[in-house]
């Protein structure tokens, strides 16, 4: 059930026979065959759903109907809900679309993910064997460089949308990719993130069964485990806690 942003108003999916139709305040469902994903925009001012019928789907955006295709999934609204973005399917081909226009076809697309500006966009893709990531609309290079490379994930944009970084993974390696330059290879890294204003990232990464933070590339003292996250300070330090055997330690790690 969704509630707009007034609280005035109530949409949910319900079942008639065998078939999903939307009902709005109680009002008899829409002529729609078959209504499936009901998704709402975070400031509730925006509705979409898919409609199937047959062996076609479509978007629907405040009422207003977009472009068949065989299958639509994936619909979510940006941070403040300006723009939409969904994956759809034709045949074999997959397709980013992104408020009603299609970007470039691929085997397999991740899920969207939008800059807190809401200006840029980017997902991980496969196709014919390679994995990479698409920013705005266009792979990035990169990507494709780091041999053997079976995935990507993880994608954060900085703050001001100026930065963007992911996880690249092959056999038994997982590395941080930034702004397209990857970075050493490790055996996990998670974490990865940018400091507030946008100068530094960071992740925590594990090699030989020892853990350390790896600011700015560069990798910090090794401990048993890091059992709290770091903390950005204003200029760029790390702050957080970790353990050698019984002991804890509180880090200051500097860029």
């Amino acid at each position: 059930m969704v509630f707009s942003a007034d609280s005035k108003h109530l949409t949910y999916l319900g079942m008639v026979g065998r078939k999903r139709a939307l009902v709005v305040d109680g009002q008899a469902p829409t002529g729609d065959d078959n209504v499936r994903s009901l998704e709402a925009s975070p400031d509730g001012k925006h509705m979409a759903y898919t409609v199937e019928n047959g062996r076609k789907s479509h978007l629907v955006v405040d009422g207003q109907p977009g472009p068949e295709y065989d299958l639509v999934l994936m619909a979510q609204f940006s941070p403040q809900g300006g723009h939409l973005a969904y994956t759809a399917r034709n045949g074999r081909q997959s397709f980013a679309v992104v408020d009603g226009k299609a970007g470039p076809a691929y085997e397999w697309i991740g899920r969207m993910i939008f800059s807190a500006d809401e200006k840029r966009i980017a997902y991980d893709a496969h196709d014919r064997g390679d994995f990479f990531v698409v920013v705005d609309g266009q792979a990035v290079p990169a990507a494709r460089m780091v041999e053997g490379v079976k995935g990507t994930h993880g994608i954060v944009f900085s703050r001001d949308g100026k930065r963007v970084a992911w996880v690249a993974e092959g056999n038994g390696w997982k590395r941080a990719v930034v702004d397209g330059e990857p970075g050493p290879e490790y055996e996990e890294v998670t974490g990865l993130n940018f400091s507030p204003e946008g100068g530094h990232t960071m992740h925590q990464a594990t090699k030989g069964g020892k853990q350390f933070i790896v600011l700015d590339g560069q990798a910090g003292p090794e401990f048993d485990a890091i059992p709290s996250g770091p903390v950005f300070l204003k200029d760029g330090t790390l702050d957080y806690l970790a353990k050698r055997g019984d002991e804890l330690y509180r880090v200051r790690q500097r860029p």
